[in-house]
C-alpha cells in the first residue's frame, strides 16, 4: 500500500471464479478471490492500489473529487423541471393488439377524442412548468384519428413557445396505418419526430397486431414504414415481446435489419392494459423471456460480428449507466424514476397522471389541466409518494449489487402486485433486470469480442 485510503460505499457479487465490485457512484471492477481478499485485509499491493482507485472501490485525496462529481453528475436529473409531456388526443384506435396499454376504445368520431379547448388548456399547463426545454409526445389510442387536435396542440404550442423563449419538440407514436399523403408532408414539414410498432416478420406482428375485427396490420405497416423512409422522414420501430416472439428471435432481428432498422429494443411486456386481460396468450414467466432475449442478444452480438451493426436499446442504456460517468436519463431506470416529476401524461378528457403507463390505475391519477395548477400538481402529498416510492433506498434494493445502475417502476409494482412497494422477490421485473446485467457484466469481464462490440455501441 503506498496512499492512504478508505473503502467506498461497495456491493459485491460473485461472477465465476471472482468478486464483482460495485461503488455507490457506479464504478466497478473485478477481482479474483485473492485479490478481494486482500482488499479485506487492507493489503493492496501498487497495481491493486490503483485499480480500485481509478474505479472508485476506494476513495484517496487524489479521486474522492472526481467520485463526487461523478456522484452529483449521475443525480443530475433531480435538478431538470419535468421535460416529457404525454398527450392522449384520443383512446380511439382502429387496432385491438393484444397487449395494449392504453385499453384503446372503439367509439364514433368525437368519443374519447380531446376537444380545441381541452387541446389548449394542456398546452397552457405544459407551459406552465420550469422546463425550459418540452418534448411533446403524441399517444393514443392512435393520435391521428383525431387530427384536428393534434394540430392544434402543435401550432397553440409552437405559439406559446415563442412567447415563452421556451424550445418544444414534438413527436407522434402512431401504428402508420393512417398515415396519407397529407400528413407525411405535415410531419415532414414540422419536422415532427415519428415512431411505430413492429413486432417482428408478419406471423409474428399479425398475431400481435390486428386491426377491429381480427385481421392483420403488418403489410400495411411495413409499406408505410417504406413509405416514410423513401420521402426522407426517419422513422423509429419499437417492439413488444409476446408469446408468439419467443421461439422468433433471430427471425425478429432480421426483419429490423431487412427494414434498414440499426437499433431494436427487445421489450417485456407490461402487465397492464389488454394484456392483463390476454396475458394466458400474450404472457410468460420471466425465464421464458430471458432464454429469448439472451438468444436474441447472442445474434445480435453475432451479427454485428459479421459487420451488421445492429444496437439493443436498452442494453445501450445500461451500458452507458455502467462505463460513462453520466447517466442517460433513462426515465424507468433513474433512483427516483421519472414517475410524475420526469414526465407527465395527459388523458384525452384533460385528467393528469402521473406517466403513460399509470393511465390505467385511479391510484396514478394527480389531477386535471381544467382544475389543478402545475404547482398543486408537483407539490401534493399524492405526487410525492409516489415519487418516494420509486426511491430504491427505501426498498430490498440498497443491497443490490446493481443498485447504482438501476431504477424502480411504482406503476408496474402496482400492475402486478396492487402495492407501491413490491415483494422484490416476486417480482418478474426484477428478475429480468439482474439476469440482464448479469449476462452484461459477464460479457465486458470474460468474452473480448463482444466487449469491444457492446462498448462501441456507446
Amino acid at each position: 500500500m503506498t496512499k492512504k485510503y478508505i473503502p467506498n460505499m461497495i456491493r459485491t457479487r460473485k461472477m465465476r471464479e471472482g468478486i464483482l465490485l460495485v461503488a455507490d457512484q457506479g464504478g466497478w471492477t473485478y477481482l479474483t478471490k485473492e485479490s478481494y481478499k486482500k482488499f479485506l485485509r487492507h493489503e493492496l499491493d501498487e497495481k491493486l492500489e490503483k485499480i480500485l482507485e481509478e474505479t472508485g472501490i476506494i476513495l484517496t485525496e487524489e479521486n474522492i473529487k472526481k467520485v463526487m462529481e461523478t456522484t452529483l453528475s449521475k443525480k443530475k436529473f433531480l435538478d431538470y423541471p419535468t421535460g416529457l409531456h404525454i398527450v392522449l388526443p384520443t383512446l380511439r384506435c382502429n387496432h385491438q393488439c393484444i397487449y395494449c396499454h392504453s385499453a384503446s376504445r372503439i367509439g364514433k368520431e368525437g368519443e374519447y377524442d380531446m376537444t380545441i379547448e381541452t387541446a389548449r388548456k394542456t398546452v397552457d399547463f405544459i407551459f406552465s412548468t420550469k422546463a425550459k426545454s418540452l418534448k411533446i409526445e403524441y399517444q393514443g389510442g392512435d393520435a391521428l384519428l383525431n387530427k384536428k387536435a393534434l394540430k392544434e396542440f402543435f401550432y397553440y404550442g409552437t405559439k406559446k413557445a415563442k412567447e415563452t423563449g421556451k424550445k418544444v419538440k414534438f413527436s407522434l407514436v402512431t401504428n402508420t396505418t393512417l398515415l396519407d399523403q397529407e400528413m407525411i408532408n405535415w410531419i415532414k414539414e414540422n419536422k415532427i419526430g415519428l415512431t411505430t410498432s413492429l413486432d417482428g416478420p408478419k406471423e409474428v406482428h399479425d398475431k400481435n397486431r390486428q386491426y377491429i375485427g381480427g385481421a392483420g396490420t403488418y403489410d400495411d405497416v411495413v409499406k408505410n414504414i417504406k413509405r416514410c423512409k423513401e420521402q426522407g422522414i426517419n422513422i423509429g420501430a419499437l417492439m413488444v415481446t409476446t408469446r408468439h416472439s419467443l421461439t422468433k428471435a433471430k427471425e425478429i432481428i432480421d426483419e429490423y435489419i431487412r427494414l434498414g432498422f440499426r437499433s431494436i429494443q427487445l421489450k417485456y411486456i407490461d402487465k397492464i392494459g389488454f394484456a392483463e386481460e390476454q396475458w394466458k396468450e400474450a404472457g410468460y414467466t420471466a425465464e421464458e423471456y430471458l432464454k429469448f432475449w439472451k438468444e436474441a442478444m447472442e445474434y445480435i452480438i453475432q451479427k454485428n460480428k459479421e459487420g451488421t451493426r445492429i444496437i439493443e436499446r436498452i442494453t445501450q442504456i445500461f451500458l452507458r449507466k455502467i462505463i460513462t460517468p453520466k447517466d442517460p436519463g433513462f426515465l424507468d431506470l433513474r433512483n427516483p424514476c421519472g414517475i410524475a416529476l420526469g414526465q407527465i401524461a395527459y388523458n384525452y378528457n384533460g385528467d393528469i397522471y402521473s406517466c403513460d403507463e399509470g393511465r390505467g390505475f385511479d391510484i396514478f391519477k394527480l389531477g386535471n389541466v381544467y382544475k389543478t395548477t402545475f404547482e398543486e400538481y408537483s407539490k401534493s402529498k399524492q405526487t410525492q409518494a409516489l415519487v418516494e416510492a420509486s426511491i430504491l433506498e427505501t426498498q430490498y434494493c440498497d443491497t443490490c449489487v446493481y443498485k447504482p445502475y438501476c431504477g424502480q417502476c411504482p406503476v408496474l409494482n402496482y400492475a402486478e402486485q396492487r402495492n407501491l412497494i413490491p415483494k422484490l422477490a416476486k417480482s418478474n421485473r426484477c428478475k429480468v433486470l439482474k439476469a440482464q446485467f448479469d449476462w452484461i457484466f459477464d460479457k465486458l469481464i470474460f468474452d473480448k469480442e463482444a466487449r469491444n462490440i457492446l462498448t462501441s455501441w456507446v
